[in-house]
C-alpha cells in the first residue's frame, strides 16, 4: 500500500522543454545511474511525449515502466514520476494542490515567478512530501514552516498595482471598482503574514448542455463552486449569504421526500463551514484560511436561461460540395458578454479543401483531424454571428459521409453572470479593526465543460 502512494521525482517544465524546478525523492526515474542524469532523461522522456503530442499529451502516460502525471497551467507543466503503479487520481489531485499552495504563497505561477522564488518553493516541496510520501497541503499548515518570502514578478498585476498604490491613488480606486480587476487582483495575490484586508469570493458554475439536431435542449447541467480566496489578517469570521433559489428546506439530504425548495439538486459544504442555518435563510458561516478554499460545492438542472443557442445546417449544392452553416445567438443581457469563444466540429475525412466565410473572429482546418476551429472571440449579449464552411469532398456525398459531419462542441466564458440564479446576495467580516475595514471582493462567472449540438 505504501507504494501507491510514494513519488519518485517531481518537476516544473517550461513550453521549451527546459526543468525549471525539479526534485528527486528516492533515485527512481528513468535512468539509475546519478541524480543528473535522472533529471535529465525524466524531463527529455516527458518533454519528448508532450512534443509528440504537440504539447498536449495524455495527463497520465508510461514509459520504460515510470508512470509520469502531469497537469498544465498556463505554459508549464507540473509533473510528478512514480515507478509503481500509482493512482492517476491521488497523483493528479496531489498536483492539484501542489498548484494551488505554489499560487498560493507566488500569488502567480508562471515562469518568471518561479525562477525568482526557487528557494522558497523548494521549501514549499519540501514540506510537502518527503522521501515521496506526502505530508500536508495546507496553505494554512504550512505557514508555520516556511520560513522564505515571495517575491512577485515586476511584470504582474500585483506589482503594477503596489506601484499604482504609491503614486495614483485615485487612478487604484477606479481599478477597483472594476469587477474584472479584483479577479484579476485575486488571483495573483500571493498570501503574506502581514495580510491584505481583502476577500475574494467567486461563484463559478461550470455548464454541460446537449442540443437535440432539432435545437430541443436534452440535458443541461449546472456544476458550481463558492470558491473564496482569504487574505485577511488573522482568522475572522467570515459570513456569506446566498439569493434564495440557493436555500433549502430539507438541509442534509439531497432530493429528500420535500426536496430543495430553490434550484439545487445536490450540495456538499467544506468541513469548516457552519451550515446550520442554510436551510432558512440561506447563510453560511466560516473562517476560512489563508490562500484559496472551496466552501460549497452544488449542482443542479433547473437553468433560467442558455447563453448561447446554437443552429447548424448542412446543405449538399452537389454530389463533391457541402455547405455548413453554424448561426450563434447570444442569449446573454445586452450589458453582458461572452469571451473565448470557440467552435469546432468535424467534416468528412474525404475532405479536400475547405473554404470560410465569417465575419467575427479567425478560422481554421486541421487536415489530420479534419477538424474546423472557429475563435469567435468576445461575443456581446443579444448579438447573432455565423460560420459559412465550403466543404469540397474528394468523392460523391453520401448519407454515410454527411452523418460524419458534427457535432458542433462550444467553449467559451462569462464573466459576472450565470444561468441558475443563484447569487452572492452579502459577505460580512468579522470586524476586529474599526478603523480601517476590509475589502469584500465579489464575483459570478460561467464557464463550459460541455456545450454540444447534436447534427444527426
Amino acid at each position: 500500500m505504501a507504494a501507491v502512494s510514494c513519488f519518485t521525482q517531481f518537476f516544473v517544465l517550461n513550453a521549451r522543454g527546459e526543468a525549471l524546478l525539479h526534485r528527486d525523492f528516492r533515485g527512481g526515474g528513468a535512468a539509475r545511474t546519478g541524480a543528473s542524469s535522472r533529471r535529465c532523461q525524466s524531463a527529455e522522456v516527458f518533454f519528448h511525449e508532450a512534443a509528440r503530442h504537440k504539447l498536449q499529451p495524455q495527463p497520465c502516460f508510461c514509459v520504460d515502466g515510470v508512470n509520469y502525471f502531469h497537469v498544465k497551467t498556463g505554459s508549464l507543466f507540473c509533473v510528478l514520476c512514480c515507478a509503481a503503479n500509482a493512482s492517476p487520481s491521488f497523483a493528479l489531485e496531489l498536483l492539484g494542490s501542489i498548484i494551488r499552495v505554489f499560487k498560493d504563497y507566488c500569488g502567480v505561477l508562471c515562469e518568471e515567478s518561479v525562477r525568482q522564488n526557487l528557494y522558497l518553493l523548494y521549501e514549499l516541496l519540501d514540506e510537502m512530501i518527503d522521501f515521496g510520501y506526502v505530508q500536508a497541503t495546507s496553505t494554512e499548515y504550512l505557514q508555520g514552516f516556511i520560513l522564505n518570502s515571495a517575491t512577485v514578478p515586476p511584470t504582474s498585476n500585483v506589482a503594477k498595482l503596489e506601484v499604482m498604490e504609491r503614486v495614483a491613488p485615485k487612478v487604484l480606486d477606479r481599478i477597483y471598482n472594476s469587477p474584472l480587476s479584483a479577479y484579476v487582483m485575486s488571483v495573483n495575490r500571493p498570501v503574506s503574514r502581514s495580510g491584505s484586508k481583502e476577500i475574494f469570493v467567486d461563484l463559478v458554475e461550470r455548464l454541460s448542455v446537449t442540443f437535440a439536431p432539432t435545437g430541443e435542449v436534452v440535458s443541461a447541467r449546472s456544476d458550481g463552486s463558492l470558491v473564496v480566496r482569504n487574505y485577511l489578517i488573522g482568522a475572522p469570521a467570515v459570513g456569506i449569504t446566498l439569493s434564495e433559489d440557493a436555500q433549502a428546506s430539507d438541509y442534509g439530504s439531497t432530493r429528500a421526500s420535500g426536496g430543495i425548495t430553490g434550484v439545487l439538486d445536490d450540495f456538499n459544504f467544506h468541513e469548516s463551514v457552519h451550515a446550520d442555518s442554510f436551510a432558512q435563510d440561506g447563510a453560511i458561516a466560516l473562517a476560512p484560511p489563508p490562500g484559496e478554499m472551496i466552501a460549497m460545492n452544488y449542482r443542479t438542472s433547473r437553468l433560467y436561461q442558455l447563453p448561447f443557442h446554437i443552429a447548424a445546417f448542412v446543405d449538399e449544392h452537389s454530389p463533391t460540395k457541402v455547405d455548413i452553416a453554424i448561426q450563434l445567438r447570444t442569449e446573454l443581457p445586452h450589458d453582458r458578454h461572452a469571451q473565448n469563444v470557440t467552435v469546432e466540429f468535424p467534416v468528412p475525412k474525404a475532405t479536400e479543401s475547405v473554404f470560410f466565410e465569417a465575419a467575427t473572429g479567425t478560422t481554421e482546418f486541421n487536415q489530420s483531424s479534419c477538424t474546423v476551429t472557429w475563435r469567435a472571440g468576445q461575443l456581446l449579449g443579444g448579438s447573432e454571428h455565423t460560420l459559412r464552411t465550403k466543404v469540397t469532398l474528394s468523392q460523391p456525398c453520401t448519407s454515410s459521409v454527411k452523418k460524419e459531419v458534427g457535432p458542433v462542441n462550444m467553449q467559451f466564458d462569462v464573466p459576472m453572470w450565470n444561468c441558475s440564479h443563484v447569487q452572492i446576495r452579502s459577505v460580512t467580516v468579522e470586524a476586529r479593526d474599526a478603523g480601517q475595514a476590509p475589502y469584500r471582493w465579489v464575483r459570478h462567472f460561467t464557464t463550459s465543460t460541455s456545450y454540444l449540438r447534436r447534427l444527426t
